[in-house]
């Protein structure tokens, strides 16, 4: 095998040895060392919090984002010869390895990913070494790389924070707020495939007791019966705040994105209901 061909093959592999160190200690070490970092950094707090609280689930889920981002631009790499946007991701990661080697020594504690940050970075600098001796890329193109892959951790972390909270919704003990913040087309994706039901959007600019909104609009429940044992039991979530009384009153102002309802029954039953 061609020499460049193995190492840009090596990256999705690398990738992976690297993030399954974090999905294995990620939540059992923040679990431990939030309350201490939250103290030691407090500006960092909330950034702290919402770590503390990402599910294994929901961190693999990112992971595999960027896992089938890097492969597939791995494979363009070695398919057509033009290396820049597979430099650029991968100066990206090599900046995120040296930023878990930085963590390591202010902490002066064990982090997760630093065991694979130290393996992989002989990888990374003999790659750098390479594409620059063999003329493939000179200084400029490494900067510009750099400030490519810069970009594109700032937007993956972007889409990465989404897909989080994304994911914490359906596996994880996700808020109320965290529902709140997921965009229309999120929100969508996330739940593709749910029951949905469409109500009036008049009825809501009223207002209407849910008991009559999910049964009688919606066909979430088959009786009334039902739902009002439900909520007695605690089994009804409304935009994953629990429903505290079967005639609560809905109105517009309880809509996501000014559109949607999410009815929850159990752990994971869920239902859309759109306002039109």
């Amino acid at each position: 095998m061609d020499h460049i061909v193995l190492l840009i093959c090596l990256f999705p592999v690398v990738f992976m040895l690297h993030d399954f160190e974090e999905i294995i200690m990620q939540q059992r070490w923040m679990e431990r060392n939030a309350d201490e970092l939250s103290r030691r950094f407090p500006v960092l707090r909330k950034q702290i919090m919402q770590l503390r609280e990402l599910s294994t689930t929901g961190f693999v889920i990112a992971v595999a984002e960027e896992f089938i981002l890097i492969s597939g631009v791995s494979v363009y790499a070695v398919l057509s010869q033009h290396y820049f946007l597979w430099m650029a991701l991968f100066l990206a990661f090599g900046i995120h390895l040296l930023v878990h080697v930085g963590q390591f020594v202010l902490l002066r504690k064990y982090i997760p990913a630093i065991v694979t940050s130290l393996l992989c970075l002989p990888y990374a600098v003999y790659v750098c070494y390479f594409f620059y001796s063999t003329g493939l890329f000179t200084a400029m193109d490494f900067l510009l790389g750099g400030i490519l892959g810069v970009l594109i951790m700032v937007h993956s972390e972007e889409d990465y924070n989404a897909a989080v909270d994304a994911s914490n919704i359906l596996f994880g003990n996700a808020t109320s707020e965290a529902l709140k913040k997921l965009d229309e087309d999120t929100l969508l994706a996330v739940f593709e495939g749910v029951p949905q039901f469409e109500v009036s959007r008049d009825a809501l600019t009223a207002g209407v007791k849910a008991v009559d909104l999910f049964v009688d609009n919606a066909a979430v429940f088959a009786s009334k019966g039902e739902m009002r044992k439900l909520v007695q039991g605690g089994g009804i979530s409304l935009n994953k705040e629990k429903l505290v009384a079967f005639d609560q009153v809905v109105t517009t102002a309880d809509l996501l994105d000014d559109k949607y309802l999410l009815v929850q029954r159990g752990k994971k039953n869920y239902y859309l209901i759109i306002a039109k």
